[in-house]
């Protein structure tokens, strides 16, 4: 069993590293349980591994610690069994004897103490439980409540149904069921056929059909996206996102007349496009190492194909969606939209009231930016909760304390601050007339100045904060100023205008407006751009 492990590991590692899909390795059964379970719970065993390390492990390692606590914790292997498995595979790995001893320390020391437990706030919770990116909890919590949110986050870690899509080209979807030996199986839109469960995918990947194109490896879920395209014939169409190709390939065979240009950031995947067309025996896609990001706006296309959805989870969707390089180019462009650098979390640089203050209490909330909460005459304030609220706001008690919740009429945010419970807050915003949302949620017991750093170096690389803007709050006339991508929003307690400004004298209106001079604003707009 050690070789399926170590193929898991293979597969696993080139999934982390350069985002490879696991369903197209060819797996035997053992390893792709082991594979496909580990990306599905991948955020809930990575918090494991943190709660059991004091410093976080390379990335072999951690590999490596996730399929052991996947196997203690989600699969049917003794704890003996997986532990020692897992020391081996550490050595055969050639990882060294400190990584395997730290292997099987870690493993020993999950078998003692049992799960952990998981963060007091509801968000955060259900992402980490289910191995949802937070951002996705956050929006589905919006949009559906938190009840429906959770349910929906859970039904992410059931085991999905496996589907082949049938290249209508070539042939039918009731032949090939027959070639197959899978007559029976449900088959939508007549070309999607189930592949019943004790059917091996390894075996499919092996048949003369796969291999002459006569079927991929895809859910149903990709041609609903496919058709709320709408495309008619002879549409010129850019896949933004392509790679590894379904919804590319899909489109093609539907239909010949479409000219598709698929492209990607990654040459490599773009690779394993090619051999993918060529199998199809695909004529009309033309593929392009692009950055979408590098792009002119004014490229005249027909059609912009959606880029892998969240459905699509246990291949794809827990590889980072931003680059390293991305990442790193970010520090630099988000300054400028924060009105809240580090040094003013420091008492003497706070206001009159922070400076009076008897106790800072410095939280580190998992999202962008970070705030502070200082004690004046024996009541606690929140101070920087992001989104260019500069006042101190009166934190309520929950009951049978207090309240519960307050609320905050600023402008152009309106904020309710919820305290559920002693330990934990929750902040939400909302514009004029808008819904509130829920922003943030807080551990009310504060972190170590150092915890605090950490977290806020971390913001920097959030998906949210790679959306450089200029902003500027008219404190005097409840005025928000935006800009982002050509266009001025001004936001006031009635609502919001936006405004395209002339390339011609940008760089002046600018300046009058966010109070900065032509250079500063040249260099951000130098920055913006690049972006």
């Amino acid at each position: 069993m050690l070789t399926e492990r170590e193929d898991a590991y293979r597969v696993l590692l080139l999934w982390l590293k350069d985002g490879a899909f696991i369903k197209e390795s060819g797996l035997p059964p053992f390893a792709m349980e082991l594979a496909l379970g580990v990306c599905r719970r991948h955020l809930y065993l990575e918090y494991f591994v943190k709660s059991l390390t004091k410093k976080l492990p390379s990335l072999e390692a951690r590999v490596i610690l996730e399929m052991g606590l996947f196997q203690m914790f989600f699969m049917d292997v003794p704890d003996y069994a997986a532990i020692n498995d897992s020391v081996e595979l550490a050595k055969s790995a050639n990882l060294g004897e400190s990584i395997a001893r730290l292997v099987n320390a870690v493993l020993r020391s999950a078998r003692r103490q049992g799960a952990p437990a998981l963060p007091p706030q509801r968000v955060r919770r259900v992402s980490i439980e289910n191995s949802v990116p937070e951002w996705l909890v956050r929006r589905w919590f919006d949009v559906y409540g938190g009840d429906r949110a959770e349910a929906l986050a859970k039904a992410t870690l059931e085991r999905p149904t496996e589907w082949i899509r049938v290249n209508l080209r070539k042939t039918s979807a009731p032949v090939l069921a027959e070639k197959l030996g899978i007559t029976g199986s449900s088959i939508l839109y007549d070309r999607y056929i189930e592949i019943p469960r004790d059917v091996g995918v390894k075996l499919l990947l092996a048949s003369p059909e796969f291999v002459n194109g006569l079927f991929s490896f895809q859910n149903p879920s990709a041609y609903e996206v496919v058709e709320l395209l709408d495309l008619k014939s002879g549409l010129k169409v850019w896949d933004a996102c392509a790679a590894p190709g379904g919804k590319t390939a899909l489109m093609a065979e539907m239909d010949s007349s479409l000219e598709i240009l698929a492209s990607d950031s990654s040459a490599s995947r773009l690779e394993k496009m090619q051999d993918l067309m060529e199998r199809l025996g695909l004529k009309n896609i033309k593929t392009e190492v692009l950055d979408l990001a590098a792009v002119p706006q004014t490229a005249k296309l027909s059609e912009l194909a959606a880029s892998p959805t969240a459905s699509d989870k246990s291949l794809s969707s827990l590889t980072p969606s931003a680059s390293d390089s991305k990442a790193r180019s970010c520090q630099q462009v988000n300054l400028l939209s924060r009105h809240s650098p580090l040094s003013s979390l420091t008492p003497s640089a706070s206001d009159s009231k922070a400076r009076s203050c008897q106790q800072v209490n410095l939280l580190s909330r998992h999202s962008p930016l970070s705030s502070f909460v200082s004690s004046l005459s024996s009541n606690s304030y929140l101070l920087d909760p992001g989104y260019l609220i500069f006042d101190p706001l009166p934190m309520p008690l929950p009951q049978p304390f207090g309240t519960g919740e307050a609320f905050f009429p600023l402008s152009p945010n309106c904020v309710r601050l919820v305290r559920p419970t002693l330990e934990s807050m929750e902040l939400w915003t909302g514009g004029a007339g808008a819904p509130m949302k829920l922003r943030f949620e807080y551990p009310v017991e504060g972190v170590s100045v150092e915890e605090f750093k950490h977290h806020w170096n971390e913001s920097f690389y959030r998906e949210m904060m790679t959306y450089p803007v200029l902003n500027r709050l008219d404190r005097e006339k409840g005025v928000q100023y935006y800009y982002q991508k050509g266009n001025l929003v001004v936001r006031n307690a009635t609502g919001s205008k936006m405004t395209k400004i002339d390339p011609a004298d940008r760089v002046q209106t600018l300046s009058d407006i966010f109070k900065l001079s032509p250079t500063i604003i040249e260099k951000a707009l130098n920055i913006l751009e690049k972006k």
